[in-house]
């Protein structure tokens, strides 16, 4: 009888000691086993209900049955997104807190007063991407780019673009074009794109430079070109980009979930696989399809190269013309 319980107690030490060693050995390897272990705080660094915000909310929603925790989002605007992100970057890089960003952070990265670098966060997801485009009135004159070049040219700063923002990313936008096409334009700055597209109609400006979504269903605009990096935005499948034209440019707005850029490897990982399933839930598509969002999943590497590639391009036409 004393031979079976010593027996079973050893049996019993044996058992809680491989199950410890596994233990130890798991939370090693897999950072979800102790993290999170509390809610996870995201800032959005723009108004509530907007495209950005909408998108962020609807993957976070659906993350939070694969991340294991839920998420308190708070929009945190001003300075063209730059309050949002200075008080992301003064955050703890534990894992905890998460931004959202933007197209906008690169032009304060190439300001030398801003204080603010991309290179301060790690994009962990992309989530959705859509490029600008260079649109007027349905009825105006000019059919293609070709022809709306040739005017410009023929008449040096009387075509006006708006822009939502002198300095802001359209109207770097306009500059770049300005660049590769040896023309000058007038530049008109509105609160928003829907302002400017306001102005084209009653005829107070020829142009503006809008997101390719906004303009896309409206049958009373045309666009001209979009500029896209790579394919045609789906919204647009028939307007061609300016990389296919021949000129250099491309620019698109993105809309990404980061961290710190010390939040540990394994934290970083992690998140990327959640919101990857996240992303590819059925869930996130069917609101992403039917908000118009633009949905577009780039990973870890993959958005590191497209701030890199467009924050040399912001540089360049900043640097190029002192804005």
């Amino acid at each position: 009888m004393k031979k079976i319980g010593l027996y079973l107690l050893l049996s019993a030490f044996v058992l809680f000691t491989a199950y410890g060693a596994g233990k130890s050995e798991t939370s090693k390897k897999d950072p979800g086993f102790n993290y999170p272990t509390k809610p996870i705080s995201v800032i959005v660094p723009w108004g509530a209900g907007g495209g950005t915000d909408v998108t962020a909310r609807g993957l976070l929603k659906v993350a939070e049955k694969y991340v294991g925790t839920s998420f308190v989002v708070t929009n945190v605007t001003g300075g063209a997104g730059s309050v949002g992100w200075v008080a992301s970057k003064n955050a703890k890089p534990d894992g905890y807190s998460l931004v959202v960003l933007t197209a906008d952070l690169l032009t304060h990265s190439v300001k030398k007063n801003s204080g603010l670098s991309y290179s301060d966060f790690v994009p962990v997801i992309n989530m959705s991407k859509y490029p600008a485009c260079l649109a007027v009135a349905v009825d105006a004159p000019w059919k293609d780019l070709a022809s709306f070049i040739e005017d410009a040219r023929k008449n040096p700063g009387k075509i006006r673009v708006g822009n939502s923002g002198l300095g802001g990313t359209n109207h770097q936008a306009v500059l770049m074009l300005e660049d590769v096409t040896g023309t000058t334009f007038g530049h008109v700055p509105f609160k928003g794109g829907a302002d400017s597209i306001a102005a084209v109609l009653g005829g107070n400006i020829e142009a503006t430079l809008a997101n390719t979504p906004e303009i896309a269903p409206r049958p009373d605009m045309r666009m001209l070109v979009q500029y896209a990096s790579g394919k045609r935005n789906s919204s647009a499948p028939d307007v061609p980009t300016l990389k296919e034209l021949g000129y250099a440019v491309e620019l698109e707005s993105f809309r990404m979930l980061g961290v710190l850029k010390d939040t540990p490897a394994e934290i970083v990982s992690f998140l990327e696989a959640k919101f990857k399933q996240a992303w590819d839930d059925p869930e996130f598509q069917e609101l992403a399809e039917k908000g118009k969002l633009s949905p577009d999943y780039l990973d870890v590497t993959s958005s590191k190269s497209l701030l890199g590639n467009m924050h040399e391009a912001v540089k360049r036409v900043i640097e190029k013309t002192g804005l």
